[in-house]
C-alpha cells in the first residue's frame, strides 16, 4: 500500500459521512408533527391563536422542552 492510499484511507474513515435525520425540533418536523397528531391544535395555529409553530407544539406536548 502506497503512503497515498494510507492518508486517504485514514482520512475517509475520520469523516462523518451520516446524516442528520428530520425529526426533533426544526420547524418543518413540528409542522408535519401537529398536521398529523394534533390537528385541533394545528387549526388554532393558523387561527392565529399561538405566536410560534414553537409554542403551538408545546401547547401539544410535542415540542421543544416537554
Amino acid at each position: 500500500m502506497s503512503q497515498v492510499s494510507y492518508y486517504l484511507i485514514k482520512l475517509s474513515k475520520s469523516i462523518n459521512n451520516t446524516l442528520k435525520p428530520e425529526r426533533g425540533t426544526t420547524q418543518d418536523y413540528l409542522i408535519a408533527r401537529l398536521k398529523r397528531d394534533c390537528p385541533s391544535v394545528w387549526q388554532q395555529f393558523e387561527e392565529g391563536k399561538f405566536r410560534s409553530v414553537y409554542a403551538a407544539a408545546i401547547a401539544a406536548g410535542i415540542g421543544p422542552g416537554t
